[in-house]
């Protein structure tokens, strides 16, 4: 992260690392209670190994404000409210936009299905900005027109990709009517100037709020102007634009009429009036990108606050996806769309790729990376289909191993989680070797509850694209043709007619099917995807 008076790429001062191990890294802030061992920490389960709603749980994260592990304890008991940054619709999402959409999902997850809290998630849609207007105008198309299609475009990758929509999804531009209540406030306290050069312009007094630059620990002297608006009308070079007046040369319809005259707002003062609106004064977390720190985190605190809002409680910020070290991005020419990678890699396999990361840990991008990332949801993938021939697995409800709480628990630790997750499927397999299937489907409904709670359960018909009731039914008629099939084999391989076995194994292969032959007799499977394969081809590379 660079800030305006400079700073360091990552966390900042005093950040320390994501943790590389679920179970040999805690840390917790001075005031909050340090765990001694897993006991400390362990939460009481309820029925089928959820917990309760408790005002205590076990989670700790770490909150960049105070740039310290924290103890998390929601507001109101049994609820969490969740405040995230969404994306400017001025183009269609790369893989690098949508990491934080992944992350964030994961920890609503958790706070679901390992906490049993009732989880309220607003995602902001910033639908009006400098950018949008610049390349609609570019395009030769109306701002709301541009704005609206990358929407679209924007809401079908996240869904491709297995996000849980938001509770609520707010436009800035239907909004407006709270911005100017809180700019009101704002110049009401002292904190807030409209400029006097008769701009329309509403500016954010930077040094009448003392605690101004506390968010990315600078100074107010360290820092440099704010860019965002032309300077003329402003007491000093580093307030902040709040409203921005309309200017010739832009659309008509991009202005809405108020005392301070025509514009629009500024990119911060929407995520303040619409995070108040949908979570209150006071709200448990704020998230997004790492890059939102400063200016944008810095001055939504800073502009709630001097209005007299508590706001976030906790902030999460989250890495990015890179390229040679480089932030992934179209300016840079190394960006992936998201509808572009997943016409040649599974979208779990994309998911996964995004999720396998501790969300503080910047993911580096290399060819073959989707690659490997589908080999991994195969293991899972080809683990649970085995079972399921066995033991159906439908109507198991597993139990999340305490190993995998620990690693949630310790700031999200997903690659930990996923530590346990694969350990758990070679112990599947292994049981299923060693003929044990009772145990096999034990293990089994443990992955696809753990891989439910990371939203990468292959299990789950929101990969499969399952559309209706009766694919289930196809399911099993397929399954019985092909058993059919396979005792026709068995019992050519028992007259020692090879060739008529192999042919029958060739005809399944033609249609897609794999066999393995085990101790216990074969078992079949679709085949994988093709992007599944080490050295797949086709993935689109970023540019030099």
């Amino acid at each position: 992260l660079v800030g305006r008076g400079g700073g360091s790429r990552g966390g900042g001062a005093g950040c320390p690392p994501p943790p590389p191990c679920p179970l040999l890294h805690l840390r917790a802030s001075p005031s909050a209670p340090r765990c001694t061992g897993s006991g400390a920490r362990r939460v009481r389960e309820g029925a089928n190994g959820i917990p309760p709603k408790l005002a205590r749980v076990s989670l700790h994260l770490f909150d960049t404000a105070t740039r310290a592990m924290r103890e998390f304890r929601p507001l109101e008991d049994g609820k969490v409210g969740i405040y995230i940054c969404g994306l400017t619709t001025q183009g269609a999402p790369h893989i690098g936009h949508v990491r934080f959409a992944v992350a964030f999902d994961v920890l609503r997850r958790w706070l679901t299905i390992g906490h049993g809290l009732d989880v309220t998630l607003v995602r902001n849609v910033t639908d009006i900005d400098d950018k949008i207007l610049a390349k609609a105008t570019e395009a030769g198309q109306e701002w709301w027109a541009w704005s609206y299609r990358n929407e679209r475009a924007t809401s079908e990758a996240l869904d491709l990709l297995g996000v849980l929509p938001a509770t609520y999804e707010p436009r800035a531009t239907g909004h407006i009517l709270e911005m100017v209540e809180l700019m009101d406030t704002l110049v009401e306290k002292g904190h807030a100037y409209a400029a006097a050069d008769g701009s329309g312009d509403v500016y954010f007094d930077v040094k009448s709020w003392p605690e101004y630059g506390s968010l990315t620990g600078q100074a107010l002297d360290d820092m440099a102007p704010a860019e965002d608006a032309d300077p003329r009308g402003k007491h000093d070079p580093r307030d902040f634009a709040l409203w921005k007046g309309h200017k010739s040369g832009e659309p008509d319809s991009a202005q809405w009429p108020t005392h301070f005259g025509a514009g629009r707002p500024g990119w911060h003062l929407e995520c303040s009036a619409m995070a108040r609106r949908y979570l209150g004064d006071a709200f448990d977390i704020h998230g997004g990108g790492i890059d939102l720190r400063f200016p944008h985190h810095e001055n939504e605190q800073a502009q709630s606050r001097a209005a007299g809002l508590p706001f976030a409680n906790f902030w999460l910020h989250n890495a990015w996806v890179t390229v040679r070290n480089q932030k992934m991005g179209k300016s840079l020419g190394n960006a992936l769309e998201v509808q572009v990678v997943t016409q040649v890699a599974r979208p779990l396999a994309v998911r996964y790729y995004l999720t396998a990361a501790h969300y503080r840990s910047m993911i580096e991008y290399h060819e073959g990376s989707l690659a490997e990332a589908g080999a991994a949801v195969d293991r899972i993938e080809g683990l649970l289909e085995r079972v399921d021939q066995v033991r159906p697995l439908a109507d198991r409800v597993g139990v999340l191993p305490p190993a995998f709480r620990e690693a949630m628990d310790d700031d999200l630790n997903v690659s930990g989680a996923l530590a346990v997750v694969h350990d758990t499927v070679r112990a599947a397999n292994t049981a299923l070797d060693d003929g044990d299937l009772d145990g096999a489907a034990e293990f089994a409904a443990a992955v696809v509850a753990m891989t439910d709670v990371l939203g990468v359960n292959p299990l789950d018909p929101h990969w499969a694209g399952a559309t209706t009731s009766g694919q289930g039914d196809a399911t099993s008629a397929l399954d019985a043709l092909v058993q059919a099939q396979l005792a026709a084999r068995q019992s050519a391989r028992a007259a020692r007619d090879f060739a008529a076995a192999d042919a029958i194994r060739d005809q399944l292969t033609t249609a897609g099917i794999a066999i393995e032959d085990t101790p216990s007799g074969p078992r079949w499977s679709l085949a994988r995807h093709p992007d599944a394969a080490p050295g797949a081809p086709s993935v689109p590379q970023p540019k030099d």
